[in-house]
């Protein structure tokens, strides 16, 4: 006997209506413990399977696959148990349940009053752009921010990529040691301690305990992916030789167990495996790797391919552009629609068009490496999948992006995603010097400014979107015989905000470094472009 998984889709709900029934909703992650736990003790429960197949309409999500739905109705962790009216509502819920908690769950929910009100999402305030919520967003951060150990809050501790990036931007701008000190310190603990594979490479998930002593073993293609391009980065504006070992053991991680070499692709995840990973290198080939899933995901892919397109400039390793230019190759042939929208994953053919996250970080991606190659396709690609999200995401009500099109879903204006779109639109106003790019971007932080107290130190991404809003992006245009040396030279540099744009061609070396409508007078040698950017490190530059 086992329960009788239905797909999430309108067939489901219009079944649940007819038959006046609940639904189940199981929203579980291959990589996660307590998912397979619940399936070996509770779903495998005849009584449990039993009142399931009877009285409910049981549906089945992967949260990685249907980030759209996990987003509203995840209950604050994997699995999670939720019961939804056949209107979609939301009844109850909860995360992991026993059989003996199972049974009184639902006996519960079919005792109710079913539905308990219609699950309103309502359009987002807006409120005027005040530069000051970055530095109250810093200020949270730093009150966040353990001394004893790094990171950020207590336990479980994640790495939160995001936060150490802003602060790292912060760092860079004001040369602080206030600053220095909490990125370094939690850059060097995460690396050093549990939550690292010491064996062969890879951060796990997050940390259960503060000390960083012992993760939660699985090891995720999104958190290994943000956390080279922060380990990048950091090395550059601090040349701290450490953090470059661990942005090249990343690197080897990532071409290594999460690498399909045949397609170019990353998979998703590898799960989590205690007894594998408390062992050494020898005992591991013994007992075998722990299963990988094998979906390609295209957000997390177009990640991993801008990290290692920074990674192939500082650790001098072209190949590693090579690489993710063959990923690249693949998303855009076969993860992407001949209309417009990028997939959100591909397994056995693509799935699920149209979700805001992949649009912008297929885009974030195609800029990286236009910088890189100079080649215009990938700029003009990268606008193609911003203009698709400006026409079919965009409300101009509420002054951002839902989330998604799909018809069964409340609307919802999601905050991380909508802060990930606006640092892509202020980056491509900067390549393109499109301006409609910037305002549209000052629109999602209208927009998202009331809120960012709800996510408080979490909300790194929104402050660096704000700063580059309000400061402005370095544009390091470049042309010439030299073009590619100068160019490289200027990617190499860590500026915040920094794009650099290869022009067209000219019988002179030239870099102009901008910011906004303020130009620096022009470099004509590499010498002088290398002192340039120097100097906007301990003076930068302002519109």
């Amino acid at each position: 006997m086992q329960v009788n998984w239905r797909e999430w889709g309108k067939e489901a709900f219009e079944d649940a209506r007819r038959r006046e029934k609940p639904l189940l909703l199981s929203i579980s992650a291959t990589w996660c413990h307590w998912c397979h736990v619940m399936d070996e003790k509770t779903y495998s429960d005849p009584q449990v399977v039993e009142r399931i197949n009877r009285d409910f309409i049981p549906v089945r999500v992967d949260a990685d696959r249907r980030p759209d739905i996990d987003r509203r109705y995840n209950m604050g962790g994997w699995p999670t148990t939720a019961f939804l009216a056949p209107d979609g509502s939301l009844i109850a819920g909860a995360t992991y349940l026993p059989p003996a908690e199972m049974l009184r769950a639902m006996e519960a929910v079919l005792a109710g009053p079913g539905g308990g009100g219609r699950w309103i999402r309502r359009p987002p305030e807006k409120t005027e752009i005040d530069p000051r919520a970055a530095d109250e967003i810093l200020a949270e951060i730093l009150l966040a921010y353990d001394p004893a150990y790094g990171g950020f809050g207590r336990s479980p501790k994640f790495p939160q990529p995001y936060v150490l990036r802003f602060l790292l931007e912060e760092y860079v701008r004001s040369s602080q040691d206030e600053l220095r000190e909490p990125l370094l310190k939690t850059l060097r603990e995460m690396a050093g301690g549990g939550m690292y594979d010491q064996v062969e490479g890879g951060f796990f998930r997050y940390s259960t305990t503060r000390d960083w002593s012992i993760p939660h073993y699985e090891k995720m293609l999104e958190d290994n992916a943000l956390l080279l391009g922060v380990y990048l980065d950091a090395y550059m504006a601090t040349a701290e030789d450490r953090l470059l070992e661990v942005a090249k053991d990343l690197c080897r991680f990532l071409l290594g167990p999460l690498r399909d070499e045949g397609q170019g692709v990353f998979y998703g995840s590898q799960e989590a495996h205690q007894e594998y990973y408390l062992l050494d290198g020898g005992k591991r080939a013994e007992l075998g790797p722990p299963p990988v899933d094998r979906t390609v995901y295209v957000n997390w892919n177009a990640l991993a391919c801008g990290s290692l397109i920074r990674a192939a400039d500082v650790l001098d390793e072209p190949s590693l552009a090579e690489e993710a230019e063959r990923t690249l190759a693949f998303l855009l042939a076969e993860g992407t629609r001949e209309d417009g929208p990028a997939y959100h994953y591909y397994a056995d053919g693509p799935h699920l068009p149209g979700l805001l996250e992949d649009q912008t970080a297929l885009a974030g991606a195609l800029m990286e490496a236009f910088q890189y190659t100079g080649r215009e396709d990938y700029l003009q690609l990268a606008e193609g999948l911003i203009a698709w999200a400006c026409r079919e995401l965009w409300d101009d009500e509420a002054g951002c992006f839902r989330d998604t099109q799909e018809s069964l879903l409340e609307p919802v204006w999601p905050f991380m995603e909508n802060a990930g779109a606006a640092l892509a639109l202020l980056k491509l106003a900067a390549l393109t010097g499109k301006e409609d790019y910037r305002k549209r971007a000052g629109r999602i932080l209208e927009s998202l400014l009331p809120r960012w107290k709800d996510y408080g130190y979490m909300a790194g991404e929104l402050a660096s979107a704000l700063r580059l809003y309000t400061e402005g992006s370095i544009t390091v245009a470049v042309a010439g015989p030299e073009m590619a040396e100068l160019a490289r030279i200027a990617r190499r540099e860590y500026l915040p905000g920094k794009v650099v744009f290869p022009g067209q061609r000219s019988d002179e070396d030239i870099a102009l470094i901008c910011v906004g409508e303020l130009c620096l007078a022009p470099a004509k040698t590499k010498e002088e472009l290398s002192q340039l950017l120097c100097r906007i490190r301990k003076e930068p530059l302002r519109m």
